[in-house]
C-alpha cells in the first residue's frame, strides 16, 4: 500500500524546533548541495499532557492502520512491522547523565517539503507562511526555535520490509501558521536569510509595486484553521514494542 496518503491535516499549536522555512537547504542547513537533497523543513514538539497533542498523535496511529494494515505496529510480532523511524510523531528521548535515552513526556514530529519533487522530478514551491491573523509571513524575520506553529500537512506511506527497513509514513509540509513568533537567535531585530540583522541609518532598497507575497498561492489555509475542531478520541501515552499499537 505505498502508494496510500492521507487527507490534509493541521496539527494542534506545537512548539517549533529547527525550523527551515525560508528556503531549501541540505540535511546540515547548506546551501551548496545537489537540488535533490534540499527540503523546507521544521519538526514539532508537544507535550504529551496536552488533550490536542494526544489526539492528534491517535490520529496518526489511526492513519498507520489504514495505510499499512490493523496488524501493523511497532512490536516484533507485528505484522507489517514499523520501522526504526516508521512513525512520523512518537516520543522524544533524552539521553541523561548515563548516556541512556529516556522519553522527555512530549511527542516529536519532522516534517518536510523536497525541493525536487519525487515523482515528477521538477522543482516544487516552497510552504505557505502566514501569521495568525492568516496573513503572509514576511520571510525576512526567521522563525526560531520554541515559536509556536500549527502545521498543514498531509502523510505519505511507504514499504521497505524487503530491505529489512519495515513500514512508515512520512509528514509532508504544506503550510505553516505562526501563533507565538520567538525569532531565530532570540534577537528583536529581524534577521535576513544571509544572517545580516538591521542597520539603523543605513541604505534602504527603492521600493517598487512588486511584493514579496504577490505570487503566493491563495487557499482557505486560515479558514480551515479557524474552523479545525479538537480531536476527540481518547488519549494515549506512547508505545514501546511491547505494547499494544
Amino acid at each position: 500500500m505505498a502508494t496510500w496518503t492521507s487527507p490534509i491535516v493541521y496539527t494542534p499549536p506545537m512548539y517549533a524546533a529547527y525550523p527551515m522555512l525560508t528556503e531549501p537547504r541540505g540535511g546540515k542547513g547548506e546551501r551548496d548541495c545537489p537540488d535533490n537533497q534540499k527540503q523546507w523543513r521544521l519538526n514539532v514538539i508537544g507535550d504529551q499532557g496536552d488533550d490536542q497533542v494526544q489526539a492528534f498523535f491517535n490520529r496518526v496511529k489511526g492513519f498507520m492502520k489504514e495505510a499499512h494494515g490493523p496488524d501493523v505496529g511497532p512490536g516484533k510480532a507485528a505484522k507489517p512491522r514499523i520501522g526504526k523511524f516508521g512513525m512520523p510523531m512518537r516520543p522524544e528521548m533524552k539521553e541523561n547523565d548515563d548516556g541512556e535515552d529516556v522519553p522527555t513526556g512530549r511527542f516529536t514530529m519532522k516534517i518536510k517539503r523536497n525541493f525536487i519533487n519525487g515523482a515528477t522530478g521538477n522543482e516544487q514551491g516552497g510552504p505557505l507562511i502566514v501569521d495568525s491573523q492568516g496573513n503572509p509571513w514576511n520571510k525576512k524575520v526567521l522563525i526560531g526555535n520554541d515559536s509556536v506553529v500549527r502545521v498543514k500537512l498531509h502523510f505519505w506511506a511507504w514499504d521497505r520490509t524487503k530491505e529489512r527497513e519495515g513500514v512508515g509514513l512520512t509528514a509532508e509540509l504544506h503550510a505553516v501558521q505562526v501563533v507565538e513568533l520567538v525569532e531565530f537567535e532570540g534577537g528583536a531585530v529581524p534577521v535576513s536569510a544571509d544572517g545580516f540583522g538591521v542597520v539603523e541609518g543605513g541604505a534602504i532598497s527603492p521600493q517598487t509595486q512588486d511584493d514579496d507575497f504577490q505570487n503566493l498561492p491563495q487557499d482557505d489555509f486560515s479558514r480551515q484553521l479557524r474552523q479545525a475542531a479538537a480531536e476527540t478520541e481518547a488519549a494515549s501515552s506512547g508505545y514501546t514494542d511491547d505494547e499494544p499499537f
